[in-house]
């Protein structure tokens, strides 16, 4: 999903540089790949069969669709491949692996970064371990791990509430990728250094969370004794014969050759980019080649076997298949892991994956015994997972969609829904909260229907609108007294939108942005522009009526400050760089604004000095108090995004 606008981000250190708005979406796996399929009734009796059921004519079909998508998003190499009846449907690269070398993709050998596809395999060993009785899903998970999760709400964290993404914690994007070998520690060392904070209570609203999941991971290791790669290796890939798959970082030599290069494109040209560490490696540093995956689609869908190796026992893949958990009746579902995709009048389950470079989609259809994997090696071609899967089911799931009738009335009603409102996925300890940022405008038309995310909704019922030319639903959420807290797209489990607060709405914090930047560049330029006036007007030295000396330093040097802690942190905090490491300057960077903050404390002292003894100009005097309350206000923005102090 897209939010229909973004808030540039105003912090006055980012005019040298950039974060994100929402969740630093091109630095960090964005894995949620949601399908943008519409809900609808099952087929008529009596209908064709749904589902592709001829394999040529399928391949005619999906290499039409892959020839325009590799073009429109810059793609290098793809992969596609489908299972069906327990056989291989269909599998076929297209593109190259490595464009340079002109080595086409091969659907069973060429490697692929999965992503968050990887968490699949992490929610299987743990469902695992509860058929063996090692693990319970409705314990407290400090009951697993050797350091403790605080209990800042009532309600402890369960695996129950992990795989539903409704843990509750702050998403946490610093260091999620890295650039050498060195960059990959221990699981449990680095989750105890980066334990994020529960911000909601769990249980309930759902945010996608990576540490989360790598908490479950490392219960894994725990309770089983042995490290998360090789349990995998041992108790999945083995078993399944997955010969083309791996956790390790970097791959080791058998399998390096055939891993597919990843790129971007710029300038005309694809661009070789470095194979990419995932330092919390089980949710997201899978390689796996198209038919190692559907190796692992059709264990899944014969209810934990494969060619008379059993990695769950039928009872136990019937539960981790099931639904689980829902925000809202009208949302879909989190399965045990899985993401429930209600489209089309099908069930389907699966998940998305992203790295900075890759992007995967993995999707099966339990009652048709189908599933769907595809894989793109490009940067820009985060988009195209989503186009293949619409097209193939418009193709071979298709639905007529109705379009409600808008009711006029309903503009008498609106005003409670419209406003401002953003994911609930971001930071909320670290500066990665600037990404709360990016908010989606919900306002209503006078033909009595709502706009939001880029389309039109028609109400339903009070808190539950239908798209109006398709057949997803907007769903509303309101709180003991009536007032509209949250939104839910119903093709989304794993993540809602709530409304902005008044102190971290964008507008307000836009005007404080400008003030403090129009007050900066005045302080800067106000001996050169005092001397221009005093020439222009021809006002002799001896005639003029200053404010101390002291009064105007300290402001001078409190824009100065401010002006070098944006040239050290803005081109320092960007994504590329933020989601990788964290730059040595941007320390050094956010000691300048506590400095610019002690500065602003001794410029209010002078601002009551000068009122008190009527010094300096009565304009000047408004002048300092008028920059020393921006300078306040800025401060206490700085403080709201986290910039005042080493949080990172």
């Amino acid at each position: 999903m897209r939010s229909p606008r973004l808030v540039l981000p105003f912090s006055f250190f980012l005019i040298c540089g950039a974060l994100p708005s929402t969740t630093a979406q091109d630095a960090r796996a964005q894995e949620t790949a949601t399908a943008q399929e519409p809900t609808a009734g099952p087929a008529e009796i009596g209908d064709p069969p749904r589902g592709p059921t001829d394999p040529a004519e399928f391949e005619a079909f999906v290499d039409g669709v892959m020839d325009v998508l590799l073009v429109e998003f810059r793609t290098a190499g793809a992969v596609v491949s489908a299972v069906s009846g327990g056989e291989v449907f269909f599998a076929k690269g297209y593109g190259y692996s490595d464009w340079e070398g002109r080595v086409p993709v091969d659907p069973e050998t060429t490697l692929f970064r999965i992503g968050s596809v990887s968490k699949l395999f992490v929610w299987t060993s743990v469902m695992q371990l509860v058929e063996q009785g090692l693990l319970d899903l409705d314990t407290d998970i400090n009951e697993y791990l050797d350091f403790e999760i605080p209990a800042t709400y009532d309600e402890p964290i369960t695996l129950s509430n992990i795989m539903a993404h409704a843990a509750g914690f702050e998403d946490y994007v610093v260091e999620l990728f890295g650039d050498e070998r060195e960059d990959v520690r221990p699981l449990g060392d680095l989750l105890k250094d980066q334990i994020p904070q529960r911000v909601r209570p769990n249980g309930d609203i759902s945010s996608y969370s990576n540490h989360a999941t790598g908490m479950a991971a490392y219960i894994v290791e725990r309770v089983s004794g042995t490290e998360w790669k090789d349990y995998v290796d041992e108790n999945i890939i083995e078993p399944l014969g997955m010969q083309y798959t791996s956790f390790r970082q970097p791959l080791h030599e058998p399998l390096e050759p055939h891993m597919s290069k990843g790129y971007s494109y710029g300038g005309g040209q694809f661009r070789e980019a470095d194979f990419e560490y995932v330092p919390l490696a089980p949710v997201g540093a899978a390689t796996a080649s198209a038919g190692d995956m559907s190796r692992f689609m059709m264990a899944h869908l014969q209810l934990g076997e494969l060619d008379g190796q059993r990695v769950l026992s039928e009872e136990t893949a019937r539960l981790m298949q099931s639904d689980h958990h829902r925000m809202a009746p009208e949302v879909n579902a989190m399965a045990h892991g899985f993401m429930v995709y209600d489209g089309h009048g099908e069930r389907i389950i699966g998940h998305g994956g992203d790295t900075r470079i890759f992007h995967t989609g993995l999707w099966m259809f339990p009652e048709h015994d189908f599933g769907l994997f595809v894989s793109f090696n490009s940067q820009q071609s985060g988009g195209a997972r989503g186009r293949l899967f619409s097209a193939i089911m418009d193709r071979y799931f298709p639905v007529e969609e109705e379009i409600p009738p808008a009711d006029s009335s309903f503009v008498d009603r609106a005003a409670r829904f419209t406003g401002e409102y953003r994911a609930n996925r971001f930071s909320h300890s670290t500066v990665a909260k600037l990404a709360a940022l990016q908010t989606s405008s919900v306002s209503a038309t006078s033909r009595g229907t709502l706009r939001a995310v880029g389309t039109y909704w028609v109400e339903e019922s009070p808190l539950v609108f239908r798209e109006e030319y398709g057949t997803r639903k907007l769903i509303f959420r309101e709180d003991e007294s009536g007032n509209i807290t949250h939104f839910f797209l119903s093709t989304t489990p794993i993540a809602a939108f709530e409304r902005v607060p008044v102190t971290e709405h964008p507008a307000p914090h836009l005007v404080i942005f400008i003030l403090a930047i129009a007050t900066t560049l005045l302080a800067l330029l106000s001996p050169i522009l005092g001397w221009i006036i005093r020439k222009w007007h021809k006002v002799p030295s001896h005639e003029l009526v200053r404010i101390p000396g002291g009064a105007r330093a300290t402001l001078w040097f409190t824009a100065l400050l401010f002006v070098v802690a944006a040239f050290l942190i803005g081109p320092n905090l960007t994504p590329s760089k933020l989601s990788v490491e964290v730059p040595g300057l941007l320390g050094m960077g956010f000691l300048f604004p506590i400095l610019a903050g002690l500065m602003t404390l001794g410029a209010a002292v002078y601002a009551g000095r000068i009122w008190a003894k009527r010094q300096g100009r009565f304009t000047v005097r408004v002048f300092y108090s008028v920059a020393v309350l921006a300078y306040i206000l800025f401060l206490w923005q700085l403080y709201v995004w986290n910039f005042l102090g080493w949080n990172y």
